[in-house]
């Protein structure tokens, strides 16, 4: 997943800033607008004023690394800012995801999906009296997805979506729906919000939707509307059998998420409880959950006197029966730190419940004092809003269960079931740790590929007892898409990693040359020497089997076994008569081949070409 919300650049400042429950509310800044054009402490009379000079805003959000993308300086200056952040975002989140595209069955580039949420576009007004031929693709919303498409290749679905504040979960029930029809094996889904004109604001606060006095205040009796925020927030989704087959790091696992709408409500834009009781129980239903197991929901919790109300009803009589002061339901929302990131709340609540997945740990609501009097006795309910970091306890029969709710301003509702992933119940086969390991970084430039250098060498060093040198070695270097620009060191701890890291910083490695084509040489026996591959029997799981099915092929053929050839003692040659340790040395020198042969393939490296010598030509 890829996090960028006010003061939060990524997940671990999320983190930082949900557990202080601390707010990233502040003035509106000039790099939006100039607020004192349009602010007024009293309720205005004209249009273009207004009581609201508050908002919680990206610290950067119109940087854009045009030259990666392949973009020019002047079609950037055309694009969007919200395209250009997703398409920062989108990469990365599929490098965090370890996505490289046509790598595995599930990661095909065919069946990859991108589905964005989006509800404003600021930037369409502010671009009007410039208008030129990047006008059209820089600001129409079908361009926010199809570029992150475009650019990596993507054939799958691509779909923007509007429900107004739902819109980032409705594209994450588009993206599991595609995922569960076939129609993608790998899917982007999330939502992007960014402020750039005055005019949302004018709207919104003549609606009196706004607070006046700051930031949201979800459930307190203070809630007085509320604050406006920007975000951009992605994930990367496959179906749980892939991940798992295909070693993914899991953040978290959604059984469900369900959709409906509030057509019965007194107005269009006033939430309506029948309705959303109706969307929980049908998730639950659709789940076959028990609401007992469910210990955390996060909540829409705009801070409206009128929609934190009629949530917090639904959410009672669904939930209230199944819970107590024994056995209780947290209630929480993310708006009382970053805001209501309206297009990508939904998203920015998601990546708030995998980082409490995370961290085993719910931290406390901001911007909660006071009890909203309007709600029914919570606490005899064993409903609890969180005041302090306490942990996320659960019953060791069912892994940690939240329900996540979204809803959209037009009506469009959302709600989600996440679920805790462990893989103790999945075991691995246990494989000898390797003498040394290849770690590979590469960038598009010199300059990034050196910024790539620290920023592991940053990683390293803070994380050590994080950082398991397999891991880290076999995500940089099978996990990640390859640049022209490379460092390739071998290495056999952390410690020299970062040392041989540290020394070829200082270098300028050139450019990898492209290749017209792949050839694989098969050479003949004359290479071939006791205990070769040997430590790929032990380290490989794939170069195990295959030779071990190999054998038994030969030794159905009435031929002794080959395996003695793949290890460094020599005393099983003394049960081979002399022209049965040929036989075996030239059958075990035409397996290593093809096993080597099987496992550069596996790595992505597919011959274009292929030529032998003498007798090992029958591996082709």
């Amino acid at each position: 997943m890829s996090v960028k919300l006010p003061n939060a650049q990524d997940r671990n400042e999320l983190w930082q800033m949900l557990s202080q429950g601390v707010s990233a509310v502040q003035e509106i800044p000039e790099s939006r607008f100039q607020i004192s054009d349009y602010y007024s402490e009293k309720q205005p009379h004209h249009s273009r004023t207004m009581p609201i000079k508050h908002g919680a805003f990206l610290n950067d959000a119109f940087s854009f690394d045009n030259s990666f993308f392949n973009i020019s300086p002047r079609e950037a200056i055309s694009m969007d800012p919200q395209q250009r952040l997703l398409l920062h975002a989108a990469q990365e989140a599929l490098e965090d995801a370890g996505y490289v595209g046509d790598s595995s069955p599930s990661s095909q580039k065919a069946t990859t999906g991108c589905f964005i949420g989006l509800a404003t576009g600021d930037y369409t007004d502010n671009l009007r009296k410039d208008i030129d031929v990047f006008y059209s693709p820089g600001t129409l919303r079908a361009f926010h997805s199809g570029r992150i498409s475009f650019f990596h290749g993507f054939s799958g679905p691509s779909i923007v979506t509007d429900t107004a504040c739902s819109s980032s979960m409705v594209s994450l029930y588009q993206a599991c729906r595609a995922l569960q029809t076939g129609d993608c094996t790998t899917a982007i889904a999330g939502g992007v919000n960014v402020i750039s004109s005055p005019d949302m604001y004018l709207g919104l606060s003549r609606g009196h939707f706004l607070s006046q006095t700051g930031g949201c205040k979800p459930f307190d009796a203070a809630a007085d509307g509320y604050c406006r925020a920007e975000g951009c927030v992605l994930f990367v989704l496959k179906r749980l059998s892939d991940a798992v087959a295909e070693n993914d790091n899991i953040h978290g696992v959604i059984r469900d998420v369900v959709t409906n709408q509030s057509g019965n409500a007194q107005s269009i834009t006033h939430p309506h409880s029948p309705t959303q009781i109706d969307l929980f129980q049908r998730l639950l239903n659709q789940t076959k959950v028990d609401p007992r197991s469910i210990s955390v929901i996060e909540a829409h919790g705009t801070g409206t006197q009128a929609g934190d109300t009629r949530e917090m009803e639904s959410l009672w009589h669904v939930f209230g029966p199944h819970h107590s002061v024994t056995n209780p339901i947290v209630v929480s929302s993310i708006k009382g730190n970053v805001g209501h990131c309206e297009a990508a709340s939904g998203a920015a609540s998601l990546a708030k419940l995998l980082l409490m997945l995370r961290e085993k740990g719910i931290p406390p609501q901001a911007g909660f004092n006071t009890i909203n009097p309007h709600f029914s006795d919570l606490e005899k309910s064993g409903f609890v809003i969180p005041r302090r970091m306490i942990p996320w306890n659960h019953s060791t029969s069912t892994p940690r269960r939240a329900m996540l709710n979204n809803f959209g301003a037009a009506g469009s509702n959302a709600s989600l079931l996440l679920e805790e992933w462990t893989r103790h119940s999945h075991t691995e086969t246990r494989t000898r740790d390797r003498s040394s390991h290849v770690f590979r970084i590469s960038a598009k430039s010199q300059t990034a590929l050196q910024a790539t250098v620290q920023q592991y060498l940053r990683f390293l060093g803070e994380s050590p007892h994080r950082s398991l040198l397999k891991d880290v070695c076999y995500t940089a270097t099978a996990r990640r898409q390859a640049y022209d620009y490379r460092i390739s060191v071998s290495c056999r701890s952390v410690q020299e990693l970062r040392s041989k890291l540290e020394t070829c910083e200082a270098s300028s490695p050139p450019p990898a040359p492209s290749a017209s084509a792949t050839v694989f040489c098969f050479s003949g026996q004359g290479g071939f020497y006791r205990g070769a591959g040997a430590e790929l029997m032990e380290t490989l799981p794939s170069f195990r089997e295959f030779v071990s099915e190999c054998d038994s092929i030969i030794k159905g053929l009435g031929n002794e076994s080959i395996l003695g050839m793949f290890r460094n003692d020599a005393s099983d040659d003394e049960s081979l008569g002399k022209s049965e340790r040929i036989i075996a040395e030239q059958c075990a020198c035409v397996v290593l081949e093809l096993a080597l042969a099987r496992v550069f393939m596996s790595f992505g490296i597919t011959p274009d070409y292929v030529v032998g010598h003498r007798y090992v030509t029958l591996s082709l």
